[in-house]
This record gives C-alpha cells, structure tokens and sequence, in this order.
C-alpha cells in the first residue's frame, strides 16, 4: 500500500491540509461561533436595547428573533458538517487493510 493511496482526514497546517480536511476544519470552526453566539444572544439584545438601536419593549422579540437565527445556521452547519462527514469514504472497514 503507497501512501498516496488512503484518503483520511488531518487536521494540521492549512497549506497541508487537503480540501475536505480544510472544510471540515471551517464548519467545526462555524459551529463554534455559532455556540458562542448563542450563548451571549441575550447580552446581544441587551446591547441593542441600551444603545438605542431596538425600543426596550421590543426587546424580548429581537432576542427571539436573534435566536432563531442562531438556530436556522446551526441547523445549515450541522448538515454541512454531516454532508462532509458522510462523504469521506474511508478504503478499509473495521480494520480490514484492502487490496
């Protein structure tokens, strides 16, 4: 078996990562985000509320709204991140080498 031949995932260096690698990388990346932005929504809201971006009574519906779109990326991430997942065909099953 050459080297060249097992297709597996690394994570490394960008310029040595291949393309699927580097993709699974940046959606791991955007989940992150997306957790970390959902867990301060509220503050988010809070913020737009005491700069005068949003009324104060309007402030539990851009919270929401904020959360839902939070929600809808997470869901598009997590597909993303199954569909690369799903795609990386690994030549060996359960240990067996093939030939």
């Amino acid at each position: 078996m050459s080297l060249g031949t097992k297709k597996s995932l690394f994570v490394g260096h960008s310029g040595r990562m291949d393309a699927k690698s580097r993709k699974l990388t940046l959606v791991f990346l955007g989940q992150f985000f997306v957790f970390l932005a959902a867990m301060f929504h509220d503050e988010f809201a809070y913020y737009l509320v005491e700069t005068g971006r949003v009324a104060a009574e309007n402030s539990h519906v851009v919270e929401i709204v904020v959360g839902m779109v939070l929600f809808v990326v997470w869901i598009i991430v997590t597909a993303r991140m199954a569909s690369l997942l799903n795609s990386v065909k690994s030549p060996t099953s359960y240990g067996d080498e093939a030939q």
